[in-house]
């Protein structure tokens, strides 16, 4: 022990149930017998405490054979009990730890902790639920998100073929129309080359024409008569 607290920290139960008398100066004069006691009470809860469940057997005031010869001890030596009555020393070997681990298992602060570890078994669950509660929905909100996604690639490939569809439409609708104005242009050069052909008969005729109402086409024939006479005579 290296000081006075931890000699308090390591003996709650003792300090509980007997509280200051161990260092009442008066007792060890009086009553030497009940004060012996008290030490002995607070030797073995502190050795206890600090040793954890290695039973240290080589001290002399946890020999249990000790206490033994302390109870069988002439009744004069100790003199007359002032106090209380001072119990078997062997109490505090064989009734004493028991009394102790009584005494911790009905700690309200230990009541307290498992009405803690309780609730928070019960929140633990409450989480629990809560959060396979968020994985279910998380689950049924992939398996939408993916149904969702299935319908749009399948609305996509249904809009590529309508729009592959109607890209034929419309080039057949282009051709349709190129068709329609090579046919015209068919028409129009047609109409051009006859107009052509009917400038190129008629210039002649005007020509021919013209010439006619001039007197040429006359002279033409006269000299034509002119020349059968030449030749018949």
């Amino acid at each position: 022990m290296q000081t006075p607290k931890q000699l308090d920290d390591q003996t709650p139960f003792n300090r509980k149930h007997v509280g200051e008398q161990i260092f009442d100066k008066n007792t060890v004069a009086s009553d030497p017998k009940y004060h012996l006691s008290i030490l002995l009470r607070f030797m073995w809860e502190y050795s206890l405490s600090v040793n954890g469940p290695f039973f240290p057997l080589d001290k002399p005031h946890m020999d249990g054979e000790n206490l033994t010869r302390l109870d069988k001890a002439d009744e004069a030596i100790w003199g007359e009990e002032v106090y209380f009555p001072t119990p078997p020393f062997t109490w505090i070997k064989d009734i004493m730890p028991y009394e102790i681990y009584r005494d911790f298992l009905s700690d309200p602060r230990l009541q307290e902790a498992k009405i803690l570890i309780e609730n928070v078994e019960n929140e633990k669950l409450k989480l629990e639920g809560s959060v396979q509660k968020i994985i279910n929905s998380a689950t049924s909100s992939v398996e939408y998100l993916e149904a969702v996604k299935e319908q749009a690639e399948d609305l996509g490939k249904r809009l590529t073929d309508i729009k592959r569809e109607g890209n034929f439409k419309l080039l057949a609708k282009a051709f349709s129309t190129l068709r329609i104005n090579k046919n015209k242009e068919v028409v129009y050069a047609q109409f051009r080359m006859w107009l052509f052909i009917v400038f190129l008969i008629a210039l002649p005729v005007s020509v021919f024409k013209h010439a006619y109402y001039a007197g040429q086409i006359k002279c033409f024939d006269f000299r034509v008569i002119d020349l059968r006479s030449v030749n018949q005579s």
